[in-house]
This record gives structure tokens, sequence and C-alpha cells, in this order.
């Protein structure tokens, strides 16, 4: 059901939807119902599994705004299904979005995945984004690279 709401053509229905999928957590990723391929939706030719569905929904550009208002919700759910492997690129394409949760949301989840990969975009993404913020959305962002830096995944990837 919550999959064959991503495909309607509300806004709030697929953010909903997604953000009942993110909170099923990682088992709901790798479950047979997220493996089956299903029509991606509204404006969206072929089919594809939960993943797929979720990186193109989220990357819709909805026609009263002009702008992806589904992509925190699918980036959340992404994370929390464990969908990791391609997602810093997948945050790479969006992470010029200017709305303040967009930015914030984006640094949370290049913080959570903590690949080398991911921490070095995080890294390019705080020295473009600083300068445009305003101070409490740049102190954010600086608690979040800062903790970052100090998790045991960084510290992983530096011994490497």
């Amino acid at each position: 059901m919550l999959r064959r709401l991503l495909t309607y053509d509300d806004v709030s229905f697929v953010s909903d939807s997604a953000e009942c999928i993110a909170k099923l957590g990682s088992e709901a990723g790798t479950c047979e119902a997220a493996k089956t391929s299903m029509p991606l939706g509204h404006g969206q030719s072929g089919q594809g599994n939960l993943e797929k569905q979720l990186r193109l929904v989220g990357s819709k550009l909805w026609s009263y705004s002009g702008y992806t208002n589904t992509y925190c919700a699918c980036l959340s759910a992404l994370l929390n299904l464990g969908y990791h492997e391609y997602l810093t690129g997948y945050i790479h394409k969006y992470i010029g979005l200017t709305a303040p949760f967009d930015v914030e949301a984006n640094f949370q989840a290049l913080a959570h995945i903590g690949t080398p990969e991911a921490l070095n975009l995080m890294k390019r993404a705080e020295a473009f984004w600083l300068p445009e913020l305003n101070m409490a959305q740049a102190k954010k962002i600086t608690r979040i690279v800062e903790s970052a830096k100090s998790s045991p995944k960084a510290a992983k990837g530096k011994k490497k």
C-alpha cells in the first residue's frame, strides 16, 4: 500500500508514504515487497524496486512548486532502509537544493553514511554552503560536520 501511495500525484500522499516507509527500518529494505518491481508512478515509465522508486520520487519536480518537495522524506527512507551504496552520488546530485531543511538533511545523511567519499562531499558542501546560511543554520551545519569528523566511522576511514 505504501509503495502504491508513492505513485500518486499528490505531494502529501507521497511524503507521508515515504515517512512511513522510513519508520519501518532496515528490514523493510530487504523484504520481498521492497524487491518487487512495480510501476514507478505518475509521469514515470517503467518499473522498479523500492530503492529506485524512492530515488525517482525524491527527485521529482512537483508542478505546483517547481521544487523537489519529497526529497527529504525519500532521502530519510533511503537512509533508514540501508540503501547506502549509491546514496552519496544521489546526494551529490541534489546538494545544491536551497531550502534550509534540504541543506540540513543532506549534511545529516552524509554524516550518517560516514564513508570517506561522503565526508569529502560534506567538507566541500560546507565550504559552499556556510557563507550562504544564516547564523542559526550555519551553527547546525557546523555541529553536524564536527560530529561527523569525530565519529568512529571517520576515524576508521582515516586509518585506511
